[in-house]
Protein backbone atom coordinates (compact mmCIF):
# COMPACT_ATOMS: atom_id res chain seq x y z
CA UNK A 1 0.00 0.00 0.00
CA UNK A 2 1.25 3.34 -0.65
CA UNK A 3 1.94 5.96 1.75
CA UNK A 4 -0.42 8.58 0.80
CA UNK A 5 -3.23 5.48 0.77
CA UNK A 6 -2.31 4.73 3.84
CA UNK A 7 -2.47 8.14 5.26
CA UNK A 8 -5.92 8.15 3.76
CA UNK A 9 -6.39 5.14 5.43
CA UNK A 10 -5.61 6.32 8.69
CA UNK A 11 -7.52 9.56 8.58
CA UNK A 12 -10.57 7.65 7.57
CA UNK A 13 -9.88 5.31 10.50
CA UNK A 14 -9.04 7.96 13.11
CA UNK A 15 -12.34 10.14 11.99
CA UNK A 16 -14.77 7.16 12.06
CA UNK A 17 -13.59 6.06 15.55
CA UNK A 18 -14.21 9.98 16.79
CA UNK A 19 -17.68 9.85 15.82
CA UNK A 20 -17.53 6.12 17.15
CA UNK A 21 -16.74 8.26 21.02
CA UNK A 22 -18.79 10.27 20.28
CA UNK A 23 -21.35 8.13 20.27
CA UNK A 24 -20.47 6.19 23.38
CA UNK A 25 -20.15 9.35 24.98
CA UNK A 26 -23.89 10.19 24.28
CA UNK A 27 -24.95 6.64 25.43
CA UNK A 28 -23.01 7.68 29.34
CA UNK A 29 -22.88 10.70 29.93
CA UNK A 30 -26.27 12.43 29.69
CA UNK A 31 -26.86 15.52 31.70
CA UNK A 32 -30.83 15.59 31.41
CA UNK A 33 -33.30 13.62 29.00
CA UNK A 34 -35.88 16.01 27.50
CA UNK A 35 -38.96 14.54 25.50
CA UNK A 36 -41.21 15.75 22.75
CA UNK A 37 -44.56 14.46 21.90
CA UNK A 38 -47.75 15.50 20.01
CA UNK A 39 -49.92 15.25 23.55
CA UNK A 40 -46.84 17.00 25.09
CA UNK A 41 -47.11 21.06 26.72
CA UNK A 42 -44.54 23.46 26.19
CA UNK A 43 -45.29 24.63 29.70
CA UNK A 44 -43.93 21.37 31.48
CA UNK A 45 -40.33 20.48 32.49
CA UNK A 46 -39.99 18.12 29.58
CA UNK A 47 -38.11 15.54 31.47
CA UNK A 48 -40.42 12.81 31.36
CA UNK A 49 -42.69 11.38 28.50
CA UNK A 50 -45.32 12.57 30.40
CA UNK A 51 -44.37 15.69 31.24
CA UNK A 52 -42.97 16.13 27.41
CA UNK A 53 -43.08 19.42 25.27
CA UNK A 54 -45.50 19.63 22.17
CA UNK A 55 -43.35 22.26 19.68
CA UNK A 56 -39.73 22.56 17.87
CA UNK A 57 -40.38 26.08 18.64
CA UNK A 58 -39.59 25.06 22.08
CA UNK A 59 -36.71 22.84 21.81
CA UNK A 60 -35.23 25.61 19.39
CA UNK A 61 -35.06 28.37 22.19
CA UNK A 62 -34.41 26.17 25.29
CA UNK A 63 -30.50 26.62 26.27
CA UNK A 64 -29.18 22.67 26.03
CA UNK A 65 -26.20 21.84 28.26
CA UNK A 66 -23.27 19.04 27.12
CA UNK A 67 -24.55 15.94 27.73
CA UNK A 68 -28.19 16.89 27.04
CA UNK A 69 -30.51 14.53 24.98
CA UNK A 70 -33.82 14.84 23.09
CA UNK A 71 -36.13 12.80 22.24
CA UNK A 72 -39.18 12.93 20.38
CA UNK A 73 -41.55 10.41 20.32
CA UNK A 74 -42.06 7.86 17.61
CA UNK A 75 -45.19 7.90 15.22
CA UNK A 76 -45.71 11.11 16.02
CA UNK A 77 -45.60 14.42 13.53
CA UNK A 78 -44.32 17.63 13.83
CA UNK A 79 -44.45 20.97 11.75
CA UNK A 80 -42.07 23.35 11.72
CA UNK A 81 -38.30 23.82 11.59
CA UNK A 82 -35.93 22.94 13.96
CA UNK A 83 -32.86 25.55 14.53
CA UNK A 84 -29.87 24.47 16.30
CA UNK A 85 -28.04 27.57 16.29
CA UNK A 86 -24.73 28.11 19.10
CA UNK A 87 -25.65 24.48 20.86
CA UNK A 88 -22.25 23.28 22.32
CA UNK A 89 -21.57 19.35 23.49
CA UNK A 90 -18.34 18.21 24.35
CA UNK A 91 -16.40 14.94 22.87
CA UNK A 92 -17.89 13.23 26.08
CA UNK A 93 -21.01 15.04 26.67
CA UNK A 94 -23.02 15.95 22.96
CA UNK A 95 -25.90 17.09 22.67
CA UNK A 96 -28.31 14.14 20.78
CA UNK A 97 -31.34 14.95 19.05
CA UNK A 98 -33.31 11.52 18.95
CA UNK A 99 -36.24 9.35 18.94
CA UNK A 100 -37.83 6.98 21.64
CA UNK A 101 -41.09 4.75 21.77
CA UNK A 102 -42.04 2.46 19.19
CA UNK A 103 -43.23 2.75 15.54
CA UNK A 104 -42.34 4.80 12.78
CA UNK A 105 -39.26 7.20 13.09
CA UNK A 106 -40.71 11.12 14.29
CA UNK A 107 -41.80 13.21 11.25
CA UNK A 108 -40.29 16.60 10.86
CA UNK A 109 -42.28 18.48 8.45
CA UNK A 110 -41.33 21.70 6.67
CA UNK A 111 -44.67 21.87 5.32
CA UNK A 112 -48.00 22.68 5.77
CA UNK A 113 -51.42 20.12 5.17
CA UNK A 114 -53.89 21.59 3.26
CA UNK A 115 -56.16 18.01 2.65
CA UNK A 116 -59.31 19.38 3.73
CA UNK A 117 -62.17 20.42 1.46
CA UNK A 118 -62.67 23.81 3.26
CA UNK A 119 -58.32 24.53 2.58
CA UNK A 120 -59.84 25.44 -1.44
CA UNK A 121 -62.14 27.44 -2.75
CA UNK A 122 -63.10 27.33 -6.71
CA UNK A 123 -61.33 30.45 -8.29
CA UNK A 124 -62.16 29.77 -12.04
CA UNK A 125 -63.02 26.41 -13.94
CA UNK A 126 -60.34 23.84 -12.91
CA UNK A 127 -58.60 26.18 -10.98
CA UNK A 128 -58.59 26.30 -6.87
CA UNK A 129 -57.17 28.86 -4.61
CA UNK A 130 -56.20 28.35 -1.18
CA UNK A 131 -59.18 30.09 1.02
CA UNK A 132 -56.89 31.39 3.22
CA UNK A 133 -53.02 32.73 2.26
CA UNK A 134 -50.82 30.11 2.56
CA UNK A 135 -48.90 31.73 5.54
CA UNK A 136 -45.24 31.32 4.10
CA UNK A 137 -42.14 32.86 6.87
CA UNK A 138 -41.25 35.61 4.41
CA UNK A 139 -37.48 34.16 4.76
CA UNK A 140 -38.78 31.81 2.01
CA UNK A 141 -41.36 33.90 -0.05
CA UNK A 142 -42.29 30.42 -1.52
CA UNK A 143 -43.79 27.10 -2.12
CA UNK A 144 -41.76 24.46 -2.77
CA UNK A 145 -43.70 21.65 -3.78
CA UNK A 146 -47.11 20.26 -3.93
CA UNK A 147 -46.66 16.42 -2.48
CA UNK A 148 -50.26 14.43 -3.31
CA UNK A 149 -51.59 11.17 -1.74
CA UNK A 150 -49.24 10.30 0.94
CA UNK A 151 -46.32 10.92 -1.79
CA UNK A 152 -47.74 8.73 -4.34
CA UNK A 153 -48.28 11.66 -6.61
CA UNK A 154 -46.74 15.18 -6.90
CA UNK A 155 -47.02 18.91 -8.49
CA UNK A 156 -45.40 20.70 -10.83
CA UNK A 157 -44.29 24.08 -9.70
CA UNK A 158 -44.97 26.80 -12.19
CA UNK A 159 -43.99 30.34 -12.72
CA UNK A 160 -47.31 32.13 -13.68
CA UNK A 161 -51.13 31.30 -13.50
CA UNK A 162 -51.03 31.39 -17.36
CA UNK A 163 -49.06 28.39 -17.11
CA UNK A 164 -51.79 26.17 -14.82
CA UNK A 165 -53.29 23.55 -17.60
CA UNK A 166 -52.08 19.86 -15.93
CA UNK A 167 -53.48 18.36 -13.03
CA UNK A 168 -51.53 18.97 -9.80
CA UNK A 169 -49.52 22.50 -11.40
CA UNK A 170 -49.55 24.80 -9.16
CA UNK A 171 -48.22 28.58 -8.96
CA UNK A 172 -47.82 30.42 -5.50
CA UNK A 173 -49.04 34.51 -6.01
CA UNK A 174 -45.78 36.87 -4.63
CA UNK A 175 -48.58 39.41 -4.37
CA UNK A 176 -51.19 38.00 -1.89
CA UNK A 177 -49.94 34.52 -0.51
CA UNK A 178 -52.62 32.45 -2.00
CA UNK A 179 -51.89 28.87 -3.73
CA UNK A 180 -53.19 28.44 -6.85
CA UNK A 181 -53.71 24.78 -7.71
CA UNK A 182 -55.03 23.00 -11.17
CA UNK A 183 -57.51 19.94 -10.08
CA UNK A 184 -60.73 18.78 -12.05
CA UNK A 185 -62.34 19.11 -8.80
CA UNK A 186 -61.48 20.46 -5.21
CA UNK A 187 -58.00 19.34 -4.11
CA UNK A 188 -59.35 18.31 -0.73
CA UNK A 189 -61.42 15.68 -2.47
CA UNK A 190 -59.08 14.68 -5.24
CA UNK A 191 -56.36 13.40 -2.96
CA UNK A 192 -56.05 11.39 0.10
CA UNK A 193 -53.33 14.23 1.26
CA UNK A 194 -52.13 17.52 0.22
CA UNK A 195 -48.51 18.64 1.74
CA UNK A 196 -47.46 22.05 0.47
CA UNK A 197 -43.85 22.32 1.53
CA UNK A 198 -41.39 24.88 2.66
CA UNK A 199 -43.98 26.93 4.04
CA UNK A 200 -42.44 27.21 7.84
CA UNK A 201 -38.54 27.71 6.76
CA UNK A 202 -35.89 27.14 3.85
CA UNK A 203 -34.26 24.40 6.00
CA UNK A 204 -35.97 21.94 8.42
CA UNK A 205 -33.22 21.08 10.71
CA UNK A 206 -30.65 23.73 10.42
CA UNK A 207 -27.37 23.36 12.66
CA UNK A 208 -25.27 26.53 12.98
CA UNK A 209 -22.48 27.44 14.78
CA UNK A 210 -22.21 24.79 16.82
CA UNK A 211 -20.48 21.56 18.09
CA UNK A 212 -20.51 17.87 19.09
CA UNK A 213 -24.16 17.51 18.21
CA UNK A 214 -25.79 14.61 17.06
CA UNK A 215 -28.87 13.84 15.03
CA UNK A 216 -30.22 9.99 14.65
CA UNK A 217 -33.33 8.30 13.75
CA UNK A 218 -35.26 11.47 12.68
CA UNK A 219 -37.61 11.78 9.35
CA UNK A 220 -36.70 15.04 7.38
CA UNK A 221 -39.11 16.07 4.88
CA UNK A 222 -40.76 18.96 2.62
CA UNK A 223 -38.46 21.53 3.32
CA UNK A 224 -38.25 25.16 0.90
CA UNK A 225 -34.13 24.80 0.92
CA UNK A 226 -32.13 21.83 2.78
CA UNK A 227 -33.24 19.46 4.59
CA UNK A 228 -30.98 19.33 6.93
CA UNK A 229 -27.93 22.40 6.81
CA UNK A 230 -24.70 21.85 8.71
CA UNK A 231 -23.16 25.48 8.50
CA UNK A 232 -20.19 26.59 10.10
CA UNK A 233 -20.13 23.26 12.97
CA UNK A 234 -17.53 21.20 13.81
CA UNK A 235 -18.41 17.90 15.35
CA UNK A 236 -21.60 16.89 13.95
CA UNK A 237 -23.34 13.71 13.06
CA UNK A 238 -26.05 13.16 11.32
CA UNK A 239 -27.02 8.81 11.29
CA UNK A 240 -30.16 6.80 10.47
CA UNK A 241 -32.12 9.77 9.86
CA UNK A 242 -34.75 9.64 6.38
CA UNK A 243 -34.61 13.08 4.11
CA UNK A 244 -36.82 13.29 1.33
CA UNK A 245 -38.67 15.59 -0.73
CA UNK A 246 -36.73 18.81 -0.12
CA UNK A 247 -36.11 21.82 -2.13
CA UNK A 248 -37.52 23.16 -4.86
CA UNK A 249 -37.53 27.04 -3.45
CA UNK A 250 -37.21 30.17 -5.70
CA UNK A 251 -33.66 31.48 -4.00
CA UNK A 252 -34.15 34.79 -5.71
CA UNK A 253 -37.48 35.92 -5.86
CA UNK A 254 -38.79 38.74 -8.32
CA UNK A 255 -41.57 38.96 -10.80
CA UNK A 256 -40.88 37.32 -13.44
CA UNK A 257 -38.92 35.08 -11.54
CA UNK A 258 -35.42 35.65 -12.77
CA UNK A 259 -31.84 34.97 -10.87
CA UNK A 260 -30.11 31.91 -9.29
CA UNK A 261 -33.52 29.89 -9.97
CA UNK A 262 -34.67 27.19 -7.75
CA UNK A 263 -32.56 24.78 -5.39
CA UNK A 264 -32.34 22.85 -2.26
CA UNK A 265 -29.93 19.84 -1.00
CA UNK A 266 -31.11 16.69 1.08
CA UNK A 267 -27.69 17.11 3.49
CA UNK A 268 -25.97 20.09 2.93
CA UNK A 269 -22.65 21.52 4.20
CA UNK A 270 -21.91 25.17 4.08
CA UNK A 271 -19.02 27.22 4.55
CA UNK A 272 -16.94 26.44 7.50
CA UNK A 273 -17.19 22.77 8.75
CA UNK A 274 -14.81 20.41 10.33
CA UNK A 275 -15.37 16.61 11.48
CA UNK A 276 -18.26 15.47 10.11
CA UNK A 277 -20.28 12.69 9.88
CA UNK A 278 -22.73 11.78 7.28
CA UNK A 279 -23.77 8.16 7.93
CA UNK A 280 -26.52 5.55 7.50
CA UNK A 281 -29.23 7.62 6.30
CA UNK A 282 -31.95 7.55 3.74
CA UNK A 283 -32.07 9.93 0.80
CA UNK A 284 -34.50 10.14 -1.43
CA UNK A 285 -36.21 12.70 -3.75
CA UNK A 286 -34.14 15.56 -3.34
CA UNK A 287 -34.20 18.79 -5.98
CA UNK A 288 -30.71 19.32 -6.18
CA UNK A 289 -28.22 16.87 -4.66
CA UNK A 290 -28.79 14.13 -2.18
CA UNK A 291 -25.66 15.60 -0.17
CA UNK A 292 -23.48 17.95 -0.46
CA UNK A 293 -20.49 19.70 0.57
CA UNK A 294 -20.12 23.53 -0.60
CA UNK A 295 -20.03 27.02 -0.06
CA UNK A 296 -18.40 30.32 -1.39
CA UNK A 297 -15.57 32.38 0.24
CA UNK A 298 -12.53 31.97 2.37
CA UNK A 299 -13.44 29.13 4.59
CA UNK A 300 -12.22 25.78 4.55
CA UNK A 301 -14.33 22.12 5.21
CA UNK A 302 -11.77 19.36 6.71
CA UNK A 303 -12.49 15.89 7.61
CA UNK A 304 -15.81 15.12 6.21
CA UNK A 305 -16.86 11.99 6.15
CA UNK A 306 -19.54 10.39 4.31
CA UNK A 307 -20.50 6.31 4.22
CA UNK A 308 -23.50 3.74 4.63
CA UNK A 309 -25.80 6.17 3.17
CA UNK A 310 -28.38 5.04 0.19
CA UNK A 311 -29.28 8.07 -1.94
CA UNK A 312 -32.24 7.55 -4.34
CA UNK A 313 -34.16 9.37 -7.12
CA UNK A 314 -32.16 12.76 -6.37
CA UNK A 315 -30.97 15.27 -9.41
CA UNK A 316 -27.71 14.44 -8.38
CA UNK A 317 -26.41 12.06 -5.97
CA UNK A 318 -23.45 13.69 -4.86
CA UNK A 319 -22.69 17.66 -5.68
CA UNK A 320 -19.42 19.10 -4.55
CA UNK A 321 -19.45 23.12 -4.97
CA UNK A 322 -16.73 25.09 -4.22
CA UNK A 323 -15.38 28.61 -5.35
CA UNK A 324 -12.21 30.30 -4.56
CA UNK A 325 -10.85 31.14 -2.02
CA UNK A 326 -12.49 28.25 -0.33
CA UNK A 327 -10.46 25.04 0.42
CA UNK A 328 -11.69 21.21 0.84
CA UNK A 329 -9.43 19.27 2.83
CA UNK A 330 -10.35 15.19 3.35
CA UNK A 331 -13.74 15.41 2.17
CA UNK A 332 -14.56 11.42 1.80
CA UNK A 333 -17.63 9.88 0.16
CA UNK A 334 -17.35 6.20 0.55
CA UNK A 335 -19.63 3.18 0.43
CA UNK A 336 -22.97 4.59 -0.42
CA UNK A 337 -25.84 3.09 -2.85
CA UNK A 338 -26.46 5.62 -5.34
CA UNK A 339 -29.70 5.04 -6.96
CA UNK A 340 -31.15 6.99 -10.24
CA UNK A 341 -29.96 9.97 -10.29
CA UNK A 342 -32.43 12.37 -11.90
CA UNK A 343 -35.48 10.28 -11.43
CA UNK A 344 -39.39 11.36 -10.82
CA UNK A 345 -39.80 14.94 -9.32
CA UNK A 346 -36.91 16.57 -9.39
CA UNK A 347 -36.45 15.55 -13.18
CA UNK A 348 -40.07 17.24 -13.91
CA UNK A 349 -39.33 20.47 -11.84
CA UNK A 350 -36.15 21.63 -13.36
CA UNK A 351 -35.82 23.49 -16.11
CA UNK A 352 -32.37 22.19 -17.01
CA UNK A 353 -34.09 18.59 -16.61
CA UNK A 354 -30.86 17.12 -19.12
CA UNK A 355 -28.29 17.74 -16.89
CA UNK A 356 -28.77 14.81 -13.88
CA UNK A 357 -26.10 13.29 -12.77
CA UNK A 358 -24.55 11.14 -10.06
CA UNK A 359 -21.61 13.32 -9.40
CA UNK A 360 -21.57 16.57 -9.92
CA UNK A 361 -18.68 19.06 -9.23
CA UNK A 362 -19.73 22.38 -10.49
CA UNK A 363 -17.25 25.64 -10.30
CA UNK A 364 -14.67 24.49 -8.42
CA UNK A 365 -12.16 27.50 -8.40
CA UNK A 366 -10.82 26.80 -5.25
CA UNK A 367 -8.65 24.44 -3.68
CA UNK A 368 -8.98 20.49 -2.95
CA UNK A 369 -6.50 17.82 -1.20
CA UNK A 370 -6.85 14.71 0.17
CA UNK A 371 -10.46 13.88 -1.15
CA UNK A 372 -11.94 10.81 -2.47
CA UNK A 373 -15.15 9.11 -4.04
CA UNK A 374 -14.52 4.94 -3.25
CA UNK A 375 -16.74 2.10 -2.80
CA UNK A 376 -19.61 3.40 -4.07
CA UNK A 377 -22.63 2.14 -6.13
CA UNK A 378 -23.41 4.21 -8.82
CA UNK A 379 -26.40 1.98 -10.22
CA UNK A 380 -28.89 3.92 -13.19
CA UNK A 381 -28.64 7.48 -14.13
CA UNK A 382 -31.58 9.27 -16.46
CA UNK A 383 -29.04 10.98 -18.22
CA UNK A 384 -25.20 10.55 -17.13
CA UNK A 385 -22.78 9.41 -14.95
CA UNK A 386 -20.59 11.97 -13.94
CA UNK A 387 -19.36 15.69 -14.76
CA UNK A 388 -16.08 16.44 -12.96
CA UNK A 389 -14.39 20.18 -14.26
CA UNK A 390 -11.55 19.96 -11.63
CA UNK A 391 -9.78 16.39 -10.88
CA UNK A 392 -6.45 17.53 -8.62
CA UNK A 393 -6.86 16.77 -5.11
CA UNK A 394 -9.66 13.77 -5.49
CA UNK A 395 -8.93 10.03 -5.59
CA UNK A 396 -12.02 8.05 -7.73
CA UNK A 397 -11.61 4.23 -7.74
CA UNK A 398 -13.19 1.12 -6.58
CA UNK A 399 -16.89 2.25 -7.72
CA UNK A 400 -19.40 -0.02 -9.42
CA UNK A 401 -21.32 1.42 -12.07
CA UNK A 402 -24.47 0.45 -14.01
CA UNK A 403 -27.25 1.60 -16.20
CA UNK A 404 -25.81 4.70 -17.26
CA UNK A 405 -26.93 6.05 -20.31
CA UNK A 406 -23.40 8.27 -20.49
CA UNK A 407 -20.09 9.28 -19.47
CA UNK A 408 -18.85 13.03 -18.94
CA UNK A 409 -15.25 14.28 -18.01
CA UNK A 410 -14.60 18.47 -18.27
CA UNK A 411 -18.05 18.79 -20.05
CA UNK A 412 -17.45 16.43 -22.94
CA UNK A 413 -18.77 13.12 -23.90
CA UNK A 414 -17.20 10.29 -23.73
CA UNK A 415 -18.04 7.20 -25.23
CA UNK A 416 -18.24 4.43 -22.61
CA UNK A 417 -17.03 3.72 -19.36
CA UNK A 418 -13.41 2.38 -20.60
CA UNK A 419 -13.35 5.53 -22.37
CA UNK A 420 -14.56 8.07 -19.46
CA UNK A 421 -11.43 5.89 -17.53
CA UNK A 422 -9.10 7.09 -20.11
CA UNK A 423 -10.21 10.22 -20.59
CA UNK A 424 -10.02 11.03 -16.54
CA UNK A 425 -7.43 8.74 -15.41
CA UNK A 426 -10.21 7.90 -12.59
CA UNK A 427 -11.79 4.64 -11.84
CA UNK A 428 -8.91 2.29 -12.63
CA UNK A 429 -9.85 -0.02 -10.34
CA UNK A 430 -14.01 0.32 -11.09
CA UNK A 431 -15.98 -1.88 -12.58
CA UNK A 432 -19.31 -1.52 -14.73
CA UNK A 433 -21.57 -4.34 -13.66
CA UNK A 434 -25.17 -5.09 -12.33
CA UNK A 435 -25.08 -4.89 -8.63
CA UNK A 436 -27.53 -7.30 -8.29
CA UNK A 437 -29.68 -5.82 -5.71
CA UNK A 438 -31.71 -7.97 -3.40
CA UNK A 439 -35.23 -6.02 -5.24
CA UNK A 440 -35.91 -3.01 -7.04
CA UNK A 441 -36.16 -1.38 -3.46
CA UNK A 442 -34.28 -3.54 -1.43
CA UNK A 443 -30.34 -2.78 -1.97
CA UNK A 444 -28.88 -5.04 -0.26
CA UNK A 445 -26.41 -7.47 -1.92
CA UNK A 446 -27.57 -10.76 -3.29
CA UNK A 447 -24.44 -13.64 -2.74
CA UNK A 448 -23.42 -12.99 -6.70
CA UNK A 449 -22.99 -9.73 -6.51
CA UNK A 450 -19.71 -8.39 -8.23
CA UNK A 451 -19.78 -5.45 -5.63
CA UNK A 452 -19.39 -8.11 -2.65
CA UNK A 453 -15.24 -7.76 -2.04
CA UNK A 454 -14.28 -5.74 -4.66
CA UNK A 455 -13.44 -2.10 -2.54
CA UNK A 456 -10.74 -0.79 -1.13
CA UNK A 457 -9.83 -0.20 2.84
CA UNK A 458 -10.88 2.83 2.93
CA UNK A 459 -10.87 2.38 6.93
CA UNK A 460 -13.33 -0.64 7.05
CA UNK A 461 -11.23 -3.53 6.78
CA UNK A 462 -9.76 -4.55 3.39
CA UNK A 463 -11.32 -5.97 0.67
CA UNK A 464 -15.21 -4.87 1.57
CA UNK A 465 -18.23 -4.74 -0.42
CA UNK A 466 -18.89 -1.62 -2.54
CA UNK A 467 -21.92 -0.04 -1.93
CA UNK A 468 -23.86 0.74 1.47
CA UNK A 469 -24.17 -2.75 2.78
CA UNK A 470 -21.68 -4.59 4.59
CA UNK A 471 -23.23 -8.39 3.59
CA UNK A 472 -26.38 -9.62 4.91
CA UNK A 473 -27.67 -6.41 4.62
CA UNK A 474 -25.48 -5.25 7.63
CA UNK A 475 -24.46 -1.15 7.00
CA UNK A 476 -21.23 -1.37 7.37
CA UNK A 477 -21.05 1.53 10.64
CA UNK A 478 -21.63 -1.82 12.66
CA UNK A 479 -19.21 -3.92 11.18
CA UNK A 480 -16.04 -4.52 13.29
CA UNK A 481 -13.27 -2.50 11.97
CA UNK A 482 -9.17 -3.33 12.43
Amino acid sequence: MSRSKNNSVKKLYFSTLLFTLLLLGSCKLFANNYYVSNVGNDAATGKSSRASWATLYKVASFPFLPGDSIFFNRGDVFRGSLAISAKAGTLDKPIVFDAYGTGPLPLILGSKNVSSTTEWTLYSPSIYKTTNTIGINRRVIDVSQMVFDNEKEFGVKRNSFDELVNQGDFFLSPFTDTLYCFSEKNPGSMYASVEVGGVYSEDVISIRSSRFISIRNLDVRYSGNNGIIIRNCSNILVENCKVSWCGGWWYCYKTPRVGPGRMGNGIQMWLADSNISIRNNRIDQIYDAGISPQGTGEYTQINILMYGNVISNCYYSYEIFLKSPGTFTNIDFVNNTCINAGSQWSQHQRPDSLYAEHIRQATNTGNITGCSIRNNIFSGSLIRHGQLNVTTGFVIDYNLIYNTPSFYFNGKAQANFSEWKKASGHDANSIYSNPLFVSSDDYRLQVESPAISSGTDVGFGSSPNIGAYAGNGVTISSKKRK
